[in-house]
């Protein structure tokens, strides 16, 4: 029910067709969601994956569905609420820092920003990571370049990685580090001469 929910709605986001995704977020409001907040989260959730996929915000559309504003605000408090408990499960807190994601950075900067700390989950680092990612503000860099000591080592390397190229060691800037590509130019000049 919920996973097929999600996966139209992020079809819906992905899509980015204004009218379609006002529909969802006008079914938020409407009285037959009202008081299934799963459903409403679900969908919220949703338009908003698949709208960052397509290069766009949730925050591009909450300002004409008060609803969905109201329900991702309560999402984004509930969620720094979530990280700031030190009970919290390592699975809360990644679910937390995904859905900060949807925010305005300057609203959600700082609790992004702690989360990058070195006494975090590394799975909760990489969310964190990922999330400022999804924010085109002049600050990431910064607030990225300022946590990087805190970040454990496996998180260091995970954008490397992913982008399949050699990582980086120590800090930004310092020298790639790992075993060096073979030059097949310099080879051929070995053997010719």
């Amino acid at each position: 029910g919920l996973q097929l929910l999600h996966g139209l709605a992020l079809v819906v986001g992905g899509r980015n067709q204004p009218d379609e995704v006002s529909a969802l977020l006008r079914l938020v409001e409407s009285e037959s969601v009202a008081g299934q907040s799963k459903v409403q989260r679900t969908i919220v959730l949703g338009v908003g994956d698949g709208l960052r996929r397509s290069g766009s915000s949730l925050s591009r559309y909450t300002s004409r569905w008060p609803a969905a504003a109201k329900m991702l605000a309560a999402m984004i408090a509930q969620s720094e609420q979530t990280l700031a408990s030190e009970a919290a499960s390592t699975a809360a807190q990644v679910k937390a820092v995904d859905v900060l994601a949807h925010g305005q950075f300057d609203d959600v900067r700082e609790t992004l920003g702690k989360m990058l700390d070195s006494r975090r989950p590394p799975s909760v680092q990489l969310a964190s990571v990922h999330a400022l990612a999804r924010f085109e503000h002049s600050d990431v860099p910064k607030l990225m370049i300022d946590g990087w000591q805190g970040l454990s080592p496996a998180v260091r390397l995970a954008p490397a990685q992913r982008e399949g190229r050699r990582p980086m060691s120590g800090r930004p800037g310092s020298p790639r580090s790992g075993p060096r590509e073979p030059n097949p130019a310099r080879q051929w000049r070995r053997r010719g001469s």
